[in-house]
């Protein structure tokens, strides 16, 4: 309820004029971030998070949003705030890097980008390690369902005279809507061409593909092929591997209402092998960040978008 305050205007000082400054600071104060939270109210359409300030927010800087920095008080984050241009209505959107790769830090940045926009859609973009055989060089991989690789066990195993890792891979599923949504995209034979062909740099011959299946996320970075076998025993549709999307998952899921719809859209960029090397790296960001620019003029009613 709002609250009211009489002032007794005089002529002769200006001592009241201390009380109009301090009601108009808290009214805008309520009307930017970090916004007051009511638990109903979304107050920003888009939340986008990117593991690194480099490449990958470069790609997402590139999506022509009239991006500008915007700083939160007390806050060392550098929040980017833009608007997308949708045929229904202009849709409100933020983006933040990660000070660093990895869970925790993924977490945090997670939490303070709902805390303080209350975002109705949170976006993880950006690049992983693909699984040989399943996923090609720039395929954009959408986790479903999202684990930690590393959450588990480790025991001695007296039989093989060596620990041994008993995994308990707690899930998190994307939402139907969300699928269906990127699943139209997938579909889309000229839109995956155009993006193919909107890349200028090295590329491979044929568009990427859009893969809905298991991801899962660890604190390392992988350069090992028998480790990369390891991780995939842990789930037989496993796609790929990264560092970040199932803290954001759970930053989403114990946020305090109006939670976030979540998803996470990464593109691969190597196969976590001792072949790794950067030189679809540029690819991947670009595939990445285009695929969420398709999403975000798409249908998105259900998601209380348009």
């Amino acid at each position: 309820m709002p609250l009211w305050k009489l002032l007794l205007f005089s002529y002769s000082n200006d001592s009241w004029s201390a009380s109009i400054k301090e009601a108009v600071n808290y009214l805008k104060s309520r009307s930017r971030p970090p916004f007051f939270n009511d638990g109903q109210t979304y107050h920003i359409d888009v939340g986008v998070l990117v593991a690194l300030e480099g490449e990958e927010l470069a790609g997402l800087k590139r999506l022509p949003y009239g991006w500008t920095e915007y700083q939160i008080p007390h806050d060392p984050s550098r929040y980017l705030v833009g608007t997308v241009k949708h045929t229904e209505r202009d849709l409100q959107i933020v983006a933040v890097a990660s000070p660093r790769m990895g869970l925790t830090p993924a977490a945090v940045t997670a939490t303070k980008l709902i805390t303080n926009f209350r975002p109705r859609l949170l976006v993880m973009t950006g690049i992983c390690a693909g699984v040989r055989g399943k996923a090609d060089m720039g395929d954009v991989l959408v986790a479903d369902p999202c684990f930690d690789w590393g959450s588990g066990k480790w025991v001695y195993d007296e039989h093989a005279s060596k620990p041994r890792f008993q995994p308990a891979a707690y899930q998190w599923r994307l939402e139907e809507a969300v699928r269906s949504a990127l699943r139209a995209l997938g579909d889309d034979g000229d839109l995956m061409r155009s993006i193919h062909e909107g890349f200028m740099g090295k590329k491979p011959s044929a568009p990427p593909k859009v893969i809905i299946e298991a991801m899962a996320s660890g604190a390392a970075v992988l350069q090992s092929a028998d480790s990369m076998q390891e991780i995939r025993a842990q789930h037989k549709n496993l796609i790929g591997i990264e560092m970040e999307s199932y803290a954001v998952f759970c930053a989403a899921a114990y946020s305090g209402e109006p939670r976030p719809h979540v998803v996470s859209l990464k593109s691969v960029c190597d196969f976590g092998d001792d072949k790794k090397d950067d030189n679809f790296h540029d690819y991947a960001v670009f595939t990445s960040s285009e695929l969420l620019g398709k999403l975000l003029l798409s249908d998105l009613g259900p998601l209380g978008l348009n």
